[in-house]
């Protein structure tokens, strides 16, 4: 039963932040943030992004942002180009990445059921629980390469991706965006693959915003769009 009232000025707003929860993806509802640079004159709020806009039914969204901020528009941005095995490459990396995590705790784990004659159902419901969380990553990884979508129009990048089924769309500027940053590890060398980070300000620090296995050619131009300069 708390009303609040935030004064931003526009300048120190670096992007618009669309996003979308699981259950509102279901029922059509978003949440509209923006992401502030930090004032640099003590500034009091802390905070990782404020929002404007806390509940927003999908099919309204970009007109009541643009009696807010008339100067972004949300665009939805189209599927990424990506190098062909693209969701099989990050199935994979990340069921690596979940085995090298959780062989230590699970090689710990039995080597003291052994020792100590643990009840054989302890081990049935560890084995359970880490059945269910591989899985979960699994679909969290395969929601993210289907969710990854990029586009550029005129002066304004936007990105979407998604961090535990959770959409993020993020729409910025140009100008607003201070570094972007190509990785490629050996095993993407064959397949000519990169991941692109595109570094914008938020607070104090900086938000990092991954779309992963996208091809040379087109982090390439990504890269030459955000450096140039008119």
């Amino acid at each position: 039963m708390t009303k609040k009232e935030i004064q931003l000025r526009l300048s120190r707003i670096q992007a618009v932040h669309y996003e979308q929860s699981l259950l509102r993806r279901w029922v059509n509802l978003a949440t509209i943030n923006v992401l502030l640079a930090s004032s640099g004159r003590g500034d009091k709020e802390k905070q990782d992004k404020t929002t404007i806009i806390p509940v927003v039914s999908i099919s309204k969204a970009y007109h009541v942002l643009s009696d807010f901020l008339p100067s972004y528009r949300l665009i939805t941005p189209k599927k990424a180009i990506g190098i062909d095995h693209a969701m099989f490459c990050e199935l994979r990396y990340e069921m690596l990445m979940s085995l090298i995590y959780l062989t230590l705790p699970t090689v710990i784990y039995f080597g003291c059921a052994y020792v100590w004659h643990w009840p054989t159902i302890y081990s049935v419901i560890g084995i359970f629980i880490l059945s269910v969380l591989i899985i979960y990553v699994m679909i969290c990884a395969a929601v993210r390469m289907t969710d990854q979508r990029l586009v550029i129009e005129q002066e304004t990048l936007t990105l979407q991706t998604s961090q535990w089924l959770t959409k993020h769309v993020y729409t910025i500027p140009r100008d607003k965006i201070q570094g972007a940053k190509a990785n490629q590890s050996y095993f993407m060398i064959k397949s000519q693959a990169q991941h692109l980070r595109v570094i914008i300000r938020n607070g104090d620090g900086a938000k990092m915003i991954d779309m992963r296995y996208l091809p040379e050619a087109e982090v390439e131009r990504i890269i030459r769009w955000i450096t140039h300069v008119k």
